[in-house]
């Protein structure tokens, strides 16, 4: 608007946004409340103003990226030293089709939980947006990760660490299930990405089905979609063995939490759906 043009040309960004924090904070404390803000837009603007930030409230360091911590190495050591509160936030989802990509949030996590504790930051909380339509019981992993990278630190959250969790969560002992969540996220997106665009992340739109490529003039259409119809095939074994151990999970009536199964099982179903288009 032109009050803030008028305000940016004279002082720059930074202390309008000083000011506006201050007066959403102050809202927010009077309700018997304690104010977090996420920081993309802080850090762009502060500039050397870090020290000249209100105390009284929570910032928010996100990053989803599996080397998160490595990106924001600059920014964690700057708040290292500022002495403001500041906890990272990650993400158990973001934009992954059918379930997450366990392996990708595994790691966003626990590099993000290091370098929150070697900077003695306040903690670390996790996110899930899951715009892109995924069911709120194939975020467990992320969850359970989470307060194993907030409580400690030192522990790899690994594919170990996906065993155990298996095991404490459904009581499976044999690792099977941790072998069905890892393929599955590691799978997900060439699933998507076999007849649709590189992102699902398309919370406001439809997206119409897209066209299978042509085959060219005197070529068959399996010939010129050899290299679809490869990896159409890797997935579906890869997706029917999935299938076939959570299903017997859960026939056995042994496991824990099995609704969470249950989802697991309903979106491999879908995936495998997407994948026998290939075979029909």
């Amino acid at each position: 608007c032109p009050r803030c043009a008028k305000a940016i040309a004279k002082k720059g960004k930074f202390p309008l946004y000083e000011m506006w924090l201050k007066k959403c904070a102050a809202k927010v404390k009077s309700l018997g409340r304690i104010p977090m803000v996420w920081d993309d837009m802080l850090i762009k603007d502060a500039g050397a103003n870090w020290g000249k930030l209100p105390r009284d409230l929570f910032y928010v360091r996100w990053n989803y990226h599996a080397d998160a911590a490595a990106r924001d190495h600059d920014k964690i050591l700057n708040y290292a030293n500022s002495g403001l509160k500041v906890v990272v936030a990650t993400s158990t989802q973001t934009e992954g089709p059918y379930v997450p990509v366990y392996d990708e949030h595994s790691a966003n996590i626990d590099g993000f939980a290091k370098a929150a504790a070697a900077g003695k930051l306040f903690g670390i909380v996790t996110t899930t947006w899951e715009d892109s339509g995924n069911h709120t019981e194939t975020f467990w992993p992320g969850f359970a990760a989470t307060g194993q990278g907030g409580w400690n630190s030192s522990v790899d959250i690994d594919y170990d660490f996906l065993v155990k969790f298996t095991r404490v969560f459904h009581g499976a002992t044999d690792g099977k299930l941790a072998a069905v969540y890892k393929s599955l996220g590691q799978i997900a997106y060439g699933c998507f990405r076999l007849l649709g665009p590189d992102s699902p992340y398309r919370p406001a739109n439809v997206i119409a089905m897209p066209a299978l490529v042509p085959a060219r003039k005197g070529a068959r259409w399996r010939d010129v979609n050899v290299q679809r119809i490869g990896a159409a095939s890797g997935m579906a074994a890869a997706l029917r063995e999935a299938r076939k151990v959570l299903s017997a999970e859960i026939l056995s009536g042994k496991r824990d939490n099995s609704y969470a199964l249950e989802v697991l099982l309903a979106s491999t179903r879908i995936m495998l759906a997407r994948v026998d288009l290939f075979f029909a």
